[in-house]
């Protein structure tokens, strides 16, 4: 595994959310890839581990996070969230080309301001490089 995530639980990213919903789906929802039929190791969502992530004033000056004010080598709580492998990681979903479903994707929206995010832009297939494109305009 190449890359991690450390998602902040906040909202509705929290723990319940993050981490036991998407093992609960990757353990329980009955369509598996072939990938993952042969290697148990494939996921079909992402793995995660609660942790904690601490702050530390590494600078010779006092300074703010947040609201809340720190001198000099002091060390705060900075917040409760989960560490994560990456969508990045393709071979850990199967996605290393190889098997049935090489090419399938993850898809993550960041936010709903923009069509592609919301889905209002239609994807276009490619002839010319049998792909499908996606064009804001």
């Amino acid at each position: 595994m190449n890359y991690i995530n450390i998602k902040a639980n906040v909202a509705s990213s929290e723990n319940a959310n993050n981490v036991c919903a998407v093992d609960w789906y990757n353990t329980y929802q009955p369509f598996k890839i072939v990938a993952r039929e042969n290697n148990a190791a494939i996921r079909d969502s992402v793995e995660a581990k609660p942790c904690a992530v601490f702050f530390t004033n590494t600078s010779n000056t006092t300074m703010w996070l947040s609201s809340q004010k720190l001198e000099p080598g002091e060390q705060t709580l900075y917040f409760m969230g989960d560490l994560c492998n990456s969508k990045k990681n393709t071979a850990v979903f199967g996605q290393n080309g190889e098997g049935e479903h090489y090419t399938k994707c993850c898809i993550e929206d960041s936010g709903n301001d923009t069509p592609e995010q919301r889905f209002l832009v239609p994807p276009v297939f490619n002839e010319d490089n049998d792909q499908w494109d996606t064009y804001s305009g």
